[in-house]
């Protein structure tokens, strides 16, 4: 700082020396204030992270634990009441609802987070800014890689099969299945599939009242082409390249306006204002899950053919298939 028509005083070079301080005090503050807010936002998008794989792991804990308590109930119902085994049965039944109990007081506890930084703590991410992508299915697995390999799809889907059998008995449900033996080998993640399969069969038991109906059929589709309606199918008829899996029920439908948000996570729709308790991460686990093994997803509210229930149609592709690369 300089001036051509008379030196500074003292008092003035007193006041330019804290001018220069302060300055150099704000431009030291606005770095930390980037580094914090940099520091913060990776805080945040961990925990998040986080926080989703736990609600994960909590809703895929549910299936298993529903399939256990339904056993316990049939159970109850064989065996007579002077029966020894009966109290087995029935604390079979009230230890799993306690389990229920335990896997909701955890995920109340799960949905308060405190980010804990350096600089103190900070809230968490506010409402609508909580979507952050995973870079990897291992948010959605407690594996530790996730590899596309050769699976006969009825080696998954046949024990999932027998536990919707019971509980659609349990439920007074008719539950019906065409499942050719002979189905080529599809190119999945076998964990990955049977969480897939098992979230579509417990949504089509769950929202299908008593006296309901749920399909599940099992055919070769030549191509997603042929199959979805798209444009450009060849004229020669392709081998067949995808498994189709269709899961129908005769239950109470998705309204038009969900059914565009429905693989979203956490969103139920007017299903949140029901009386069946979810937490709508299942479908969205689905269709990542899904992605993840190249394959394809859809959902139609009612079916063709029908005014009521939902139909999921599921395509995996097949080994050596030339549209799974």
């Amino acid at each position: 700082t300089t001036r051509e028509t008379q030196p500074w005083n003292s008092a003035e070079q007193t006041e330019i020396q804290h001018i220069a301080q302060t300055i150099a005090f704000a431009g030291i503050l606005d770095r930390k204030q980037t580094w914090l807010a940099r520091e913060l936002k990776q805080q945040q998008k961990l925990q998040l992270q986080q926080q989703n794989l736990l609600h994960n792991l909590l809703h895929q804990l549910r299936n298993p634990l529903t399939a256990i308590r339904t056993f316990g109930k049939l159970l109850i119902k064989r065996l007579h009441p002077e029966d020894p085994h009966r109290g087995f049965a029935s604390s079979i039944v009230r230890e799993s609802d306690r389990l229920q109990e335990l896997l909701q007081y955890l995920e109340n506890a799960i949905d308060m987070p405190v980010i804990t930084t350096q600089a103190g703590r900070f809230k968490p991410l506010p409402a609508g800014d909580n979507e952050v992508p995973s870079q990897s299915a291992n948010l959605l697995l407690p594996d530790a890689t996730f590899r596309i390999e050769s699976c006969q799809l009825t080696d998954v889907i046949d024990p999932l099969i027998n536990s919707a059998e019971a509980i659609s008995q349990e439920r007074n449900l008719s539950f019906y299945t065409h499942i050719p033996r002979d189905l080529p080998l599809v190119q999945a993640h076998p964990a990955a599939l049977r969480e897939v399969l098992s979230n579509l069969l417990d949504n089509a038991l769950k929202y299908t009242p008593a006296g309901g109906e749920v399909d599940v059929d099992i055919e070769l589709a030549n191509s997603l082409q042929e199959t979805l309606n798209i444009d450009s199918i060849p004229s020669e008829i392709p081998k067949p390249s995808y498994l189709q899996i269709c899961i129908r029920d005769t239950g109470m439908g998705i309204p038009p306006q969900d059914l565009e948000r429905l693989f979203t996570r956490h969103y139920r729709g007017v299903q949140a204002q029901g009386s069946i308790a979810g937490t709508g991460l299942g479908l969205a686990i689905a269709k990542e899950l899904v992605t993840h093994m190249h394959g394809k997803i859809e959902v139609t509210s009612p079916p063709p053919g029908s005014n009521l229930g939902t139909e999921f149609m599921l395509w995996l592709p097949l080994v050596n298939s030339e549209c799974s690369s």
